[in-house]
């Protein structure tokens, strides 16, 4: 975290030295950060969530105990979002008190912005919630190992169209923030910005932020009021919804099981292991190898990592670094504002 914190006041005080354009880029970087956060917190929710909501084994356990399925599915959501909240813990707090430091914001500051993350944070939880309870209903007759992949590759495949097309800075878009006849005194590059994220729910968290460090009437009535209404609606469609389909989905995933194959002994002895490497160390080795490839969370973490590779990478394609070749400075703070906006 104190790195991350070295890292986001950094380039925070490089944007601030541009005045207007960084004024926008500093938006840009605090949509972008919001956007990745929602992308970690509700992949890595899903992808726990479908174990713990279902699979968990003490469920049988608590199906038999006089717990009403409601109180159970709460648990479970509470419990889940205890362990997939990391990213706005690590991230979010270090991105809020880079800003307020950036911009030398007093304790008000901090503690609205601690607030807005709190309306973040609920509205994220309640939001996997949902999507874990619709993905389990969905996938109900299959594999939870089949169910956890598809709900996260197309999650994944969802996420990388919707950063692809927003978050991604193109050429035109560099032109947009940085031409001076545009940011002449003129708030049209915060129009710009705040019309590219407009549909993103995280919208109005990043905006009512921005506002309050640096006092650029980021946002409007609309998303001042959905900074509000989003976490209340997204708690609203959770207890109901979310808690509907989980009463539908789990006594038929608790209740499944699997035939064995019959008509072969089994073979006596005990199967040598390792079976591939060699002497202490490949057991060891394989041991965790088998022990990755059999975990969805291990899965999920590595379609991440991919994300985000491909992510930076296709900055390498659309910002215009071969037409400031020859001016090093232009050049790292194109890259310098990749390695924020993307988190």
């Amino acid at each position: 975290m104190a790195a991350e914190y070295a890292v986001f006041r950094r380039g925070l005080d490089a944007l601030a030295g541009l005045r207007l354009a960084g004024l926008a880029l500093s938006l840009y970087f605090l949509e972008s950060l919001f956007a990745v956060i929602l992308l970690i917190a509700l992949v890595s929710y899903v992808a726990s969530g479908l174990w713990l909501f279902y699979r968990a084994r003490d469920t049988r356990l608590l199906l038999a105990a006089p717990l009403p399925l409601g109180g159970l599915y709460a648990l479970r959501a509470l419990e889940t979002f205890a362990l997939t909240s990391w990213p706005l813990l690590i991230v979010g707090a270090p991105a809020l008190v880079a800003l307020g430091r950036a911009h030398d914001q007093d304790a008000a500051f901090y503690l609205a912005g601690g607030g807005t993350l709190a309306l973040f944070a609920v509205f994220t939880g309640a939001t996997g919630a949902l999507l874990t309870s619709a993905a389990g209903a969905a996938l109900r007759r299959a594999p939870t190992r089949l169910a956890v992949g598809v709900a996260v590759a197309l999650l994944l495949a969802l996420f990388a169209l919707a950063v692809g097309r927003h978050v991604i800075p193109s050429t035109a878009d560099f032109y947009t923030i940085f031409e001076p006849g545009i940011l002449n005194g003129k708030p049209s590059s915060i129009k710009f910005i705040e019309a590219r994220f407009a549909f993103w729910p995280t919208h109005p968290f990043a905006a009512a932020l921005h506002a309050g460090a640096t006092g650029s009437g980021a946002g409007a009535a609309a998303s001042r009021a959905a900074l509000w209404l989003l976490p209340l609606g997204a708690l609203v469609a959770a207890a109901t919804l979310g808690r509907g389909l989980y009463r539908r989905a789990l006594p038929a995933i608790a209740e499944s099981f699997v035939l064995a194959r019959g008509g072969r002994d089994a073979p006596v002895g005990a199967r040598t292991f390792p079976r591939r490497l060699r002497g202490a160390l490949g057991a060891l080795v394989e041991r965790d190898l088998l022990a990755i490839v059999r975990s969805p969370h291990e899965w999920s973490r590595a379609a991440f990592l991919g994300f985000l590779l491909a992510l930076y990478t296709s900055f390498v394609f659309v910002a215009p670094l071969g037409e400031v070749a020859d001016r090093p400075a232009a050049v790292a703070r194109l890259l310098l504002l990749n390695v924020v906006a993307s988190g």
